[in-house]
């Protein structure tokens, strides 16, 4: 196991049926600080363990976890949390895929070359979901089973709400675009989708 600078932090899943094949590996690592989490990985809002971990840690310390997997459900999401960790000046090890990612320096290229590779992957990720999106939505056209999303307001509705807002000539009117907005509760971009539809 390679010597790393800084405290050694642990941060797992509890999860006590699965067990991983480098667990007794983790168990030799004499740790500083051990984090358990209890939240699924899915769940990216309620982490509290992870919470904890990121006020507790400091520049140069490790981040030990058993695997990548227990970290994030995409790469997206594992990109954000490594980016996490970077913001903080610490390290991210992942025992099982015997992987170190770690804030850019002068000599870490290798390390920094698998943080490039990461984010353009979470990229290539993210465009595939779009990707597949846009086929879904363009199959389901054709066959008739995609409405979209139901408009707010029917199309007498969107002529009266331009109507009004045509009205307002500058900022001294009584009554403002904002004012209309806030009224029919729509957005400004919706205001202007509605004046191009009409």
């Amino acid at each position: 196991m390679t010597n790393f600078k800084g405290r050694q932090i642990s941060y797992k899943q509890h999860h006590p049926e699965k067990k991983h094949k480098n667990e007794r590996q983790c168990r030799k690592i004499e740790f500083d600080k051990e984090f358990v989490e209890t939240a699924s990985c899915k769940d990216t809002k309620s982490r509290s363990a992870f919470d904890a971990l990121l006020k507790f840690v400091h520049p140069h310390d490790t981040v030990y976890v058993q695997s990548l997997e227990s970290l994030a459900v995409s790469i997206v999401g594992l990109q954000k949390i490594v980016e996490q960790i970077f913001e903080k000046g610490a390290s991210l090890f992942s025992i099982e895929e015997d992987i170190l990612f770690e804030p850019s320096t002068e000599d870490s290229k290798f390390t920094h070359s698998n943080s490039s590779l990461l984010r353009l992957l979470a990229k290539f990720e993210s465009n595939i979901i779009k990707h597949r999106q846009a086929l879904g939505i363009a199959d389901a056209k054709r066959k008739g089973a995609y409405k979209g999303r139901k408009t707010k307001h029917s199309l007498s509705q969107r002529k009266k709400i331009v109507m009004e807002a045509n009205k307002v000539r500058s900022k001294k009117d009584k009554i403002r675009v904002r004012d209309i907005c806030l009224k029919y509760k729509i957005s400004h971009s919706t205001l202007r989708r509605y004046r191009l539809e009409i």
